[in-house]
């Protein structure tokens, strides 16, 4: 989706007026495939959001999937933070967009590490609040 949206290659092909849009957060473009007005028709989506909309009953076709996301998603932790494991996020601030493909893999890891949702304090944030408030106490990762 996002080389499509430099080209026009799927308009040309379809024959469809494409506005492209950005969006925070997956659950953001859920929730605007949700609205009534359906301005919303394809969008590209971790697994996590679109898990929560089909459940939701939202009618998702899905079309591609790429397993393979590589660092596209990875746990950082404020340098002097003494991070050094999940393990070490006991106790600890993390923020996270709730509902996305890094709370997924964040609950994941927290749980491969033998560490319960309680273990730790998840905030939900969307991504750029996340970036503007990195480094500042407490959000440690």
């Amino acid at each position: 989706m996002q080389l499509l949206s430099v080209s026009d290659e799927l308009a040309t092909a379809t024959g469809w007026e494409i506005e492209g849009r950005k969006f925070d957060a997956g659950t953001d473009v859920i929730a605007a495939m949700a609205m009534a007005s359906g301005d919303v028709v394809l969008s590209e989506l971790g697994s996590s959001p679109v898990a929560i909309g089909a459940s939701a009953g939202l009618e998702i076709e899905l079309i591609a999937y790429s397993d393979v996301i590589g660092k596209a998603e990875s746990l950082i932790a404020r340098e002097g933070s003494e991070i050094a494991s999940v393990a070490d996020l006991k106790c600890k601030t993390v923020g996270v967009p709730i509902g996305s493909t890094a709370h997924y893999s964040l609950m994941g890891a927290l749980q491969h590490e033998g560490l319960a949702e309680a273990d730790v304090n998840i905030v939900g944030m969307k991504p750029d609040v996340v970036l503007s408030r990195f480094g500042a106490a407490p959000l440690i990762a």
